[in-house]
């Protein structure tokens, strides 16, 4: 199989995409082949859920590519014609990940020309990606081609149009208004008559609907007119556009309020300024750390950089209609508070004033205001600080639909709102952590201005459903720096007979300054040679092996020129090269010296302070075979013995304080070198032993001066450059306790502060234990990261260990060197030393270039930083749940009891989702006991209220749902059985509804390490819960109450009934309490008012279900239904009570007196004695009372 690669010319990734997309581009690439399998690399970076869309085209057309698994073959034409072309996409499953590239096979008898390119994007509809397509479509011959108009339907959709035609062109015009994504050949070389050209072109749409025809025009040189084929594809976003859109991704300290300097990319195009409120202000643009994808791994792709406010300035746009909504609308951003406002004080995220604004009130809720009062909404979820929040706001006030919904994180807030109407329009300019007065002066407040970070706000002019959403959170983009261009370095000269090797670098500026870690893929050529690379996600550089192949003819040496092509990502610049530590250009530097006599030297790249044998051979090439090309490679030298000078020179560092020990001899640094004794075998190899105690590259150099040996006149050269690496990295950590008997897990003593940076020293040693001076003095200092293992809790959350410095550590010195680090979570873990890129210098073989260190284990306990209270919205529970009110003076309890979200959070204030209790006391992270022993009640019920005390102490807190799973860092602490009491005065009041504060103190909210809950950072807070009232539906009223009794005369034949009933004081007189369905009543002994009376013995009794019934003084008979005594006044009788006395019979007449048995809350001060309960006197007969007695009357 003949395979070539061919290279773009108009590149993708240098271009941004125009405004208004919502799908980015991830990566492009490309591949062309003569014949056989066409193997396409996966564009760089590629993830789980990205979206492909590959296109094949070959020659001749009766030749198909079979559609590989798991790609869907969207459009293909038939048979006829020149050329055939293909369009497939895909959606990349997480199997993805360790693929590398993708094969197209050919169906059947071989082509003799294919070339196909893949781009990558995210944010497409993964469930349904493709809007529209069109058929393929044959073009007529000639030089430029038209891809057809298809309509496409969703908002936002991405147009990809596909050229083909014979013949290779040199390159393509792509169509007016779109992107070239890849512009490929089947062959090497272009031009060339023969084989297939491709081009593939993208195109983000701001609005549905006709795309009209593309057309894209072939370079006509060295090619001949032709018929082609071309399609169109439009990809649906999964989320459609917002209508104003600030990304806030500006270069890093690039506001200085210049207009036009805060960019809407959105379709309104309404761009702003930033606004110094007071100097000085470091409100600008920043490279956010944490990030929100470090923050939320559900983010596909990244947010790059943020607006960061100071509370000095604003961003500021001017006014526009465009901003106005009436009926519906949706509104978003991610915010990053660091402080909340004082009391009634608000800290504004965005406003247009009287149309829409939203705020941090100082409670931490958003706040969302379009006219005040039944205009509003406040979140009952709060917004935590020092952490990345998205909060979105979705309204619709149409009569019958009208709905207005916050969001947090993705989650619909308990607190919602159906206003209906039309939103005022707004005359003020729009802001970004500001707001403004509302009025025609629409000044500022100065005091609203934000403090903290803000991203991505967006406009969107419809309602977004839940799902859109969360859209709307997690669709990000690619941020990694673009690849400007990439470089080739090399030593300067190689020998055609033995393989070179080159360093290839992807640049993320012109000059090589900067490196991009984006990752790349290509192919390396040189004198018709050619290599694959591959540069892995997260890496900068890798090497390359090549044979350099030079003709037969002088001069020797010859300059071979070297070369990149097929690359993805496709850089913005022409490859550079660098010829040693000397020049760096785009022409002569790629040029190597490539010789076919001299020394071939072969070094291995090693580990420092190990004994390596170099091998030396004299080698000639010379031409052989059946064309001027084929060449044999004979040794100058056999079966002899020659003295050789060596030397050793430093090449990365450029200096060094220890030597190169070689065949027993210490090198110097500088020609004609040491003189050393080699023994050439028959095939022309030599060796010798070689030692370096440090690290770094090196070039060992030779020199033969023929002579003595009847070889007068020869020079032989040669040199080989390698790389020696640190055995190890050995890690110091002040503090830690490393004795193996302190088990690494939850019962650890804490060491540190999640968030909270630790010192750390690390020193980079040889494979006898001493220190190598020169790492870390590279000409691009190689740097150390450290990598944790989780240890404890199992299965919980293990973030990257972050420095505080940039580098990781600080200059290093004698190999060694000190900085500070932090580790974000709760737990214990294993911390190791590594190469921050997981590869020295351009160390070979590139999966040996890494270099690791002992690992140190049980570094821990990591505790919180703080604690994050979240309490709920507690609800009283009437005392009389069927009447809705309570007695003052009745003990009531909770219908929503009181409870507590705790969460761990670190020093950024960052979930610490390990503090959790997981399986045993290894696994008991959760410090948290819950007792809040010190908690307090009281009342804030409007006007002069009863004192309010909790009479019934329901004990220690009960904890909840802060097991392991899911680890999120959180548990609940809930308040079970307080009960509390109004006390009851003495003096009747008027009903009002119950409202009180529980507080909660420092030490309530502190755990057993002494983490406690800090919401103003500086110090233990105590929290209140403010404003506990009862059901909206059935407010906690509270009434001054009591039982009244009346007395009651009739005949002694026939049952008296007396009066009973719940009242309560109105605020001017008592009055029957109808919705008490609640207090039972029982009475006292029935007590003879008058010894001196005829009663008789029943005396009398009361009519209940028997003796003693519901009453405690029932008759022993059953009485009738309709009369016997209820407990509690009856359904549909509220208040009153069902009290009859029994006919004591004719003749048995008398006076007694019936008390009932009141609770406290019911009595009252019936004689002037204080509260007691009442008595009813009741008179059978015709009695005529005391004879002794002057006057008598009744009291009520």
């Amino acid at each position: 199989m003949t395979r070539f690669l061919q290279t773009l010319v108009l590149l993708l990734a240098a271009v941004a995409w125009p405004a208004a997309a919502q799908v980015s581009t991830r990566s492009t690439s490309q591949a062309g082949v003569a014949s056989g399998s066409l193997v396409i690399p996966k564009p760089a970076g590629t993830n789980t859920n990205d979206v492909l869309v590959a296109v094949v085209a070959n020659v001749p057309a009766n030749r198909r590519f079979r559609t590989p698994a798991g790609w869907v073959e969207e459009s293909t034409d038939t048979a006829s014609g020149d050329v055939r072309l293909t369009v497939f996409t895909r959606v990349v499953p997480a199997s993805d990940a360790a693929v590398t590239a993708y094969t197209f096979e050919v169906n059947g008898t071989s082509h003799v020309g294919a070339a196909g390119g893949i781009v990558a994007y995210i944010g497409v509809d993964t469930s349904n990606p493709v809007d529209v397509k069109s058929p393929i479509v044959g073009t007529p011959v000639g030089f430029s081609h038209a891809a057809p108009s298809v309509t496409t339907t969703a908002r936002g959709a991405v147009l990809v149009t596909a050229f083909t035609m014979p013949g290779a062109t040199d390159d393509w015009l792509p169509p007016g208004g779109m992107i070239e994504a890849v512009d490929v050949t089947s062959t090497p070389v272009r031009p060339d008559a023969g084989g297939v050209a491709l081009t593939m072109t993208v195109e983000p749409r701001t609005a549905p609907g006709a795309t009209g025809t593309r057309t894209a025009t072939a370079t006509a040189t060295g090619i001949a007119a032709a018929a082609g084929r071309t399609a169109t594809l439009a990809l649906r976003p999964a989320l459609a556009p917002a209508n104003t859109h600030y990304r806030l991704d500006g270069a890093t300290g690039s506001l200085n309020g210049t207009a036009g300097e805060v960019f809407d990319s959105g379709g309104t195009g309404r761009h702003g300024f930033r606004r110094v409120i007071t100097n000085p202000s470091t409100t600008n643009y920043v490279a956010p750390n944490p990030t929100i994808h470090e923050q939320y791994a559900e983010v596909t792709g990244q947010f790059c950089n943020a607006a960061q406010f100071d509370g000095r300035s604003v961003l500021q746009v001017p006014a526009s209609p465009l901003f106005d909504y009436t009926t519906e609308f949706s509104a978003s951003a991610w915010i990053y508070p660091t402080a909340a406002p004082g009391g009634g004080g608000l800290y504004s995220v965005l406003s247009n004033d009287q149309n829409y604004e939203f705020h941090l009130d100082s409670n931490r809720r958003l706040f969302w205001w379009w006219g005040g009062g039944v205009r509003s909404l406040t979140s009952n979820s709060r917004i935590p600080l020092n952490q990345w929040t998205h909060v979105a706001i979705t309204f619709r006030s149409i009569t019958g639909s009208a709905r207005q919904r916050i969001y947090i994180n993705g989650v619909l807030d308990t607190a919602t709102n159906n206003w209906q109407g039309t939103l005022t329009a707004n005359g003020c300019d729009f802001y970004i952590g500001g707001d403004v007065g509302t009025g025609a002066a629409c000044s500022l407040i100065g005091d609203r201005a934000f403090r903290g970070s803000i991203d991505e706000v967006k406009l969107y002019n419809y309602e977004l459903t839940a799902a859109e959403v969360e859209r709307d959170r997690t669709i990000g983009r690619n941020c990694a720096s673009a690849v400007t261009r990439y470089r080739i370095e090399h030593d300067g000269s190689a020998h055609s007979c033995a393989a070179e090797t080159l360093t290839i670098r992807a640049c993320a500026n012109e000059d090589c300054s900067s490196l991009s870690s984006a990752g790349a893929s290509g192919t390396l050529a040189a004198g018709g040679n050619s290599a694959p690379f591959s540069i892995p996600v997260g890496q900068t550089s890798t090497s390359v092996s090549l044979l350099l192949p030079t003709s037969s003819d002088p001069p020797d040496p010859e300059p071979v020129r070297l070369s990149i092509s097929a690359v993805s990502p496709v850089p913005a610049l022409v490859t550079s090269c660098r010829n040693g530590l000397g020049t760096i250009n785009t022409s002569s530097a790629c040029d190597i010296s490539v010789g076919d006599v001299g020394f071939v030297i072969d070094v291995p790249d090693h580990v420092s302070d190990v004994v390596q044998t170099a091998r030396v051979r004299a080698l000639r090439r010379s031409a052989g075979g059946n064309t001027p090309r084929d060449t044999v490679c004979a040794p100058l030298f056999a079966n002899v013995t020659r003295n050789v000078g060596f030397w050793a020179s430093y090449a990365d560092p450029t200096t060094g304080t220890r030597a190169v020990s070689f065949a027993g001899s210490t090198l110097g640094a500088a020609a004609p070198g040491a003189p050393i004794t080699l023994a050439f075998d028959a095939n022309g190899t030599a060796t010798a032993s070689l030692r370096y105690a440090d690290v770094g590259a090196l070039r060992l150099n030779a020199r033969y001066v023929g002579g003595a040996a009847g070889d007068a006149g020869l020079l032989i050269t040669g040199e080989d450059r390698f790389v020696v690496k640190p055995a190890r990295f050995q890690l110091t950590i002040p503090g830690h306790n490393a004795d193996s008997a302190v088990p690494g897990d939850a019962t650890r003593p804490v060491f540190g502060v999640a968030g909270v940076p630790f010192n750390v020293s690390v020193q980079a040693l040889n494979a006898s234990g001493n220190p190598t001076p020169n790492f870390g003095r590279e000409i691009a200092p190689e740097r150390v990261t450290l990598r944790s293992t989780l240890q404890a809790p199992l299965g919980g959350r293990n973030p990257d260990p972050v420095p505080t410095l940039a580098t990781g550590f600080g200059a290093f010195s004698n190999g060694a060197a000190s900085g500070a680090w932090r580790w974000d979570e709760v737990g214990v873990i294993t911390l190791s030393p590594g190469l921050a890129d997981r590869h020295y210098l351009d160390y070979s073989p590139t999966i040996d270039g890494d270099v690791e260190g002992t690992a140190v284990e049980r570094v821990g306990r990591f505790r919180p930083a703080r604690l994050g209270i979240a309490p709920n919205v507690p609800r009283f529970a009437n005392a009389c749940a069927a009447g809705s009110f309570g007695y003052v003076g009745q003990e009531f309890g909770f219908g929503t009891s009181p409870h507590l979200d705790v969460t761990g959070l670190n020093a950024l204030g960052a979930v610490t989702r390990n503090y959790v209790n997981g399986s045993g006391a290894a696994n008991a992270f959760w410090r948290f006991g819950g007792a809040l022993a010190n908690r307090s009640y009281v009342s804030t019920a409007g006007g002069t209220t009863p004192a309010l005390s909790r009479t019934t102490n329901g004990g220690a807190g009960v904890v909840s749902d802060n097991t392991a799973a899911p680890f999120d860092g959180t548990g609940r602490v809930t308040v079970v059985g307080d009960r509390l009491t109004y006390a009851k005065p003495t003096a009747p009041a008027p009903p009002f509804n119950a409202q009180a504060a529980l507080t909660f103190t420092a030490a309530d909210l502190t755990d057993s390490d002494g983490v406690c809950f800090d919401d103003t950072l500086n110090g233990c807070d105590p929290l209140t819960i403010s404003g506990i009232v009862g059901d909206p539906a059935a407010p906690a009223v509270q009434r001054w109450g009591r039982i009244a009794v009346t007395n009651a005369f009739g005949p002694e034949l026939i049952d008296l009934q007396v009066p009973m009933r719940a009242e309560f004081f109105n605020g001017t007189t008592f009055v029957l309490n109808t919705d008490d369905l609640c207090s039972g009543v029982t009475l006292q002994p029935i007590v003879d008012a008058n010894a001196g009376d005829s009663l008789l013995p029943s005396e009398t009794c009361v009519q209940d279900s028997g003796s003693p019934g519901a009453s405690g003084q029932g008759c022993g008979v059953p009485g009738p239904g309709p009369r016997r005594y209820t407990a509690v006044p009856p359904l549909g009788n509220g208040g009153t009570y069902m009290v009859w006395l029994r006919a004591p019979g004719a003749g048995n007449v008398g006076i007694l007196d019936v008390t009932p048995d009141v609770p406290a809350w019911l009595r009252f001060d019936w004689r002037g004695t204080g509260p007691v309960a009442p008595t009813a006197r009741v008179g059978f007969g015709v009695f005529q009372g005391d004879r002794r007695a002057i006057h008598e009357r009744e009291v009520y």
